[in-house]
């Protein structure tokens, strides 16, 4: 995933709300409120979702690709 570009036709999960998957429609995802207020003040990412990255409430293969900036 580091060595690949998604296209904007291409859906990407951001887990941390940080790393921002630019390029893609992107979830912005963070079990941290405030990350989620800081990633909503950016207005950079438009779908936001609290919950924990490593138990997901999505379907499988549900997105092209993932970036964490843990």
């Amino acid at each position: 995933m580091a060595d690949r570009n998604l296209s904007e036709a291409e859906s990407a999960r951001d887990l941390s709300a940080g790393a921002r998957a630019l390029g893609a429609r992107s979830l912005g995802v963070d079990l941290s409120a405030g990350m989620l207020a800081a990633a909503r003040r950016r207005g950079d990412v438009p779908a936001l979702l609290r919950a924990d990255a490593s138990r997901l409430p999505l379907a499988d293969a549900s997105c092209d690709g993932a970036v964490s900036g843990f």
